[in-house]
């Protein structure tokens, strides 16, 4: 599993984080260098000198003049420097790099006898171990600039910089997410085959190259589907003459040829003509109005043309009937359903129609032997027929992509599976009027 997020505003939160984590570490690093380091090297050679003046002084002094030389030096010094004969509580060694780092930088420095110690707390102090004649005395000097601790205001800065961080972050989200949405939505509407408008939201250079691009790609995508569409309507005038003609040549020779052969050139005319029709619903885009449709009412009517009233309509209590749709494609979209129930699948036909929030569903259901699992999926490719259908019928296994195609049109959409029990399942689910 991958620890590097997914999300476009937590990736860029993670990046500037880490860039203010790397700027502060660079700054601390470059104070440590450039302003404590020369202090603390400034610092030593103080240290050193302080030792050796006050060792000097109190070898000719009397143990009563030391202590009152003490106290005039620790007076005057404010506090910074103090004088013991006794060492320190809370002694012991350093843990800070720069602390360490000074002892060595101190102790060739220091004189014979004389040894380093560092007290923590209650403050940081610098003692320096200082022999004179048979007494020792320790000498200390505050340290708490030494050492470079989170303060309030530290705190306070860092909790700032996190905030600019999710600030930042989530600027540079709401700089692109809007017209990615839009590039988003208009994607999808291109795949439904809805009409389009060019994508026109204000966004940064690089997106609005690619809205450019996109906006290129869905108007060629529809001067093609015009062309198709323009193609078909000639394709259709051409070859409805000539079926015409040979409609008119089967009707001259009833009584005239083997009753056999005239039913096997009424089939193959009336085959051919429905491949015409199939070809033409495949390709065509309606421009009639979405409005509202009583699908029980044509459901009756539909299963009565298709299967000459065997279907078994049901209506969910409480639901009421009613999709948003274009007519013609409506009808054919349930024709196409109720006749693949026909001729693929064995009677009775069960259809039952539900409403579910702002959803109407259409379940279609055939006894027959059902669908091959892994078949499932290529029903609604265009072209795709199962041998067994290539067997038994003629047809362009085009039925249930103009199905699929009409219904993601309308906003709905198709599922195709085996019914328990029974044979092939089909749910046709469009959009219903709210209540």
């Amino acid at each position: 599993m991958s620890l590097w997020p997914r999300s476009f505003f937590a990736r860029n939160l993670l990046l500037i984080v880490g860039m203010f984590g790397v700027a502060q570490f660079a700054s601390w690093a470059l104070f440590a260098a450039m302003v404590q380091r020369p202090r603390i090297e400034r610092f030593a050679p103080y240290v050193s000198a302080q030792t050796t003046t006050l060792r000097l002084a109190l070898q000719d002094r009397t143990p009563a003049e030391r202590t009152r030389f003490l106290a005039a030096v620790q007076q005057q010094s404010g506090g910074t420097l103090r004088v013991m004969q006794q060492p320190p509580a809370g002694l012991a060694p350093p843990s800070e790099l720069l602390v360490r780092w000074f002892f060595e930088l101190l102790r060739p420095r220091l004189g014979p006898g004389e040894a380093l110690a560092w007290q923590g707390a209650p403050e940081r102090m610098l003692w320096v171990k200082v022999p004179v004649q048979a007494q020792d005395y320790w000498v200390g000097f505050s340290a708490e600039g030494f050492v470079l601790e989170l303060t309030d205001a530290a705190l306070a800065v860092l909790a700032v910089s996190v905030l600019l961080a999710l600030l930042g972050a989530w600027l540079i989200r709401a700089g692109l997410i809007r017209p990615l949405r839009a590039l988003e939505t208009a994607a999808l509407r291109v795949g439904e085959g809805a009409p389009q408008p060019q994508v026109r939201a204000s966004m940064p250079l690089e997106l609005e190259r690619v809205a450019r691009s996109f906006n290129t790609m869905a108007e060629r995508l529809d001067a093609r589907d015009r062309e198709r569409a323009l193609m078909l309507a000639g394709i259709s005038h051409d070859l409805r003459t000539p079926l015409t003609k040979l409609w008119l040549g089967v009707e001259m020779l009833d009584g005239h040829a083997d009753a056999e052969l005239l039913a096997r050139m009424t089939r193959s005319v009336e085959a051919a003509s429905r491949i015409i029709e199939q070809f033409i619903d495949f390709a065509r885009d309606d421009a009639e109005p979405v409005q509202d449709c009583d699908v029980r009412a044509l459901l009756q009517e539909v299963a009565h043309d298709t299967l000459g009233g065997a279907a078994q309509i049901s209506l969910a209590e409480g639901a009421a009937a009613i999709c948003l749709a274009r007519p013609q494609a409506l009808r054919r979209m349930l024709a196409n359903l109720l006749e693949n129930a026909r001729r693929h699948g064995l009677a009775p036909v069960a259809v039952r129609v539900d409403r579910q929030a702002d959803m109407l569903t259409i379940e279609i259901v055939d006894h027959g032997p059902g669908v091959p699992a892994a078949a499932l999926a290529t029903l609604t490719q265009p072209f795709v027929r199962l041998d067994a259908a290539q067997a038994a019928t003629h047809g362009t296994g085009l039925g249930l992509a103009i199905v699929e195609r009409l219904a993601r049109a309308h906003g709905g959409s198709l599922e195709l599976d085996n019914a328990p029990h029974a044979g092939l399942r089909a749910r046709l689910r469009l959009q219903a009027p709210v209540a």
